[in-house]
């Protein structure tokens, strides 16, 4: 993220608080010294230091301008597991994250992070997709990517 971009978010939030003493460049610098959440490029551009933080982000975005539709999510990964989470609703999500392929990032999101969800219809789907690719239940303690199973 540009440096001029992120300067004036600082500078709206600390306006928004009635503080106005203070240098929006001041709190960056801080942030990049002492939360180890984001660092600096020689460029003066900005990037966040894991990409979790990065995912979650982009997903709140795409969710709040109305941007996000499960229909069209084509990678069922962390930034579409975020955004099914904060829609409100992740039964669709859930459902078209299933259709490709029953170990996604994005289905396990929403379930760990308390999605709000038809559990009716996304149960159904579950049986669909396992009727269509039965899946074989492997207890183990070891991860193996040559096994065509989930490891539980």
């Amino acid at each position: 993220m540009p440096e001029v971009f992120l300067t004036g978010v600082v500078s709206r939030f600390l306006r928004d608080q009635g503080i106005a003493d203070i240098n929006p460049l001041l709190i960056l610098d801080e942030i990049v010294q002492l939360s180890g959440l984001m660092r600096r490029t020689p460029d003066r551009s900005y990037q966040f230091m894991h990409a979790a933080i990065q995912d979650f982000l982009a997903a709140k975005y795409t969710v709040e301008t109305g941007s996000f539709f499960p229909s069209t999510v084509n990678v069922w990964d962390a930034r579409a597991g975020y955004a099914a989470c904060l829609s409100g609703d992740a039964t669709q999500s859930m459902i078209y994250s299933l259709r490709h392929g029953i170990d996604n990032i994005a289905f396990h999101d929403c379930l760990v992070n308390g999605a709000g969800f038809d559990s009716a219809q996304v149960a159904t789907e579950v049986l669909r997709v396992l009727r269509r690719a039965p899946v074989r239940v492997v207890l183990s303690s070891t991860q193996r990517k040559d096994l065509k199973a989930i490891e539980v």
